[in-house]
């Protein structure tokens, strides 16, 4: 499978597998927003639509340990608690146990943006797998 999955919008997803964790991060791509300026709008309409192409990617794949997803930065706080609402409500869909990382900042799991005056932007699950490991 590819690693860059694109979505309805042309925003992308990249997934990185590797020993330790998944890595996933969400990029705008082509997509510049139809109907509105806003480009925090076009942010959170991607990061929403990448959650649910996200959690099918993991059932999909089979995914399971450390998942640490990258999120595209968000300004507004309400907006980061909606992508986690969903990002978490997409989770409990999935029949493999899983959890999010705690965080004492309800927009943020696992590790900070490159600036320090930047909400944190990165979210990490555990999840098990429903296929036994490959016997390597």
């Amino acid at each position: 499978m590819r690693a860059k999955v694109w979505l309805k919008s042309g925003g992308y997803i990249v997934i990185n597998h590797t020993e330790a964790l998944v890595a996933i991060d969400v990029n705008t791509g082509k997509f510049v927003g139809k109907g509105s300026t806003r480009l925090e709008d076009t942010i959170v309409k991607t990061n929403l639509e990448a959650v649910k192409e996200i959690v099918r990617q993991i059932r999909l794949r089979d995914l399971g340990g450390i998942i640490v997803v990258d999120f595209i930065d968000m300004e507004e706080r309400r907006n980061r608690e909606k992508v986690l609402m969903a990002l978490q409500q997409a989770l409990e869909q999935d029949k493999a146990p899983s959890k999010r990382c705690p965080s004492t900042n309800s927009a943020s799991c696992a590790s900070r943006a490159s600036a320090p005056s930047k909400p944190w932007s990165a979210c990490s699950a555990s999840r098990a797998r429903i296929a036994p490991a490959p016997a390597w």
